[in-house]
């Protein structure tokens, strides 16, 4: 994936940004700097929101997001939270450019969250207001080309702020990035779930034609045959006495 460009409009400190990040190919490096509390964080921020969607449950988180000084000035009724990323990715051996627009507005106290991904020719869209199906046709295609370009599990290792490097580079936390990565992108935290809680993934609202359901399924069987067995080997680990407990009993070889 390469980022060409940024917009972030009424986010956090940014008014209306509106930053080029395209390189030349023999100077591929962009340096960015301020003084404390200029934006530089934000920025990473408004990328990674842009990319992956922001996470906001009601209007006080809305606000709390939401520019102070355009919401000093005129408020922010109409007003919407805007982030959107141009980047390009390879697809098999031909370059190729994407938009992505992310937009969330306050309404009767509710968050309306609207997305856009343009792909050459082809636009999906969903939202707040986007019927189930398509919301859930159109959401699933924009993962998937996310996913493809760079994984949200592994861009902590793409995207981060410069000033917190010294706490990347400790042992344990390189550790657990690792750990916690190759357990998102291998599955591992599935499986874990599962193991612990077989009977609540099923209350979760999955498609009937994913295979994150079925490989569910399948290790539900294979937990059920289990338990069994770990309960009747628990049983009987509890029903053998132990040496010290066990009745003694002396024959004597002598004849009365």
């Amino acid at each position: 994936m390469k980022i060409k460009r940024i917009i972030a409009e009424n986010y956090k400190t940014y008014k209306a940004l509106d930053l080029n990040l395209e390189v030349a190919p023999d100077r591929p490096i962009i340096l960015i700097g301020g003084a404390n509390g200029c934006g530089k964080t934000t920025l990473f921020d408004a990328i990674y929101h842009a990319l992956y969607g922001l996470k906001i449950k009601n209007a006080k988180e809305f606000e709390e997001l939401f520019n102070a000084g355009v919401m000093l000035e005129s408020g922010m009724d109409g007003k919407r939270i805007v982030l959107e990323i141009h980047f390009s990715g390879m697809v098999l051996g031909t370059e190729q450019q994407y938009s992505l627009q992310r937009s969330y507005l306050l309404y009767d106290q509710r968050v309306r969250e609207s997305v856009t991904l343009k792909m050459g020719g082809a636009t999906y869209h969903y939202g707040s207001e986007t019927p189930a199906s398509q919301r859930a046709t159109n959401e699933e295609i924009v993962n998937k080309i996310l996913a493809a370009n760079l994984p949200a599990e592994l861009s902590n290792y793409f995207l981060f702020d410069a000033m917190k490097t010294s706490d990347l580079v400790k042992v344990e936390s390189i550790n657990r990035l690792i750990q916690n990565n190759i357990n998102m992108v291998m599955g591992f935290k599935s499986t874990i779930y599962f193991k612990k809680e077989p009977k609540g993934f099923w209350k979760r609202k999955i498609p009937s034609d994913s295979k994150t359901k079925i490989y569910a399924r399948n290790t539900q069987i294979l937990l059920n045959k289990r338990m069994p067995k770990q309960r009747n080997l628990r049983r009987l680990r509890v029903n053998i006495p132990q040496p010290s407990t066990l009745p003694m009993k002396i024959k004597s070889n002598t004849s009365e």
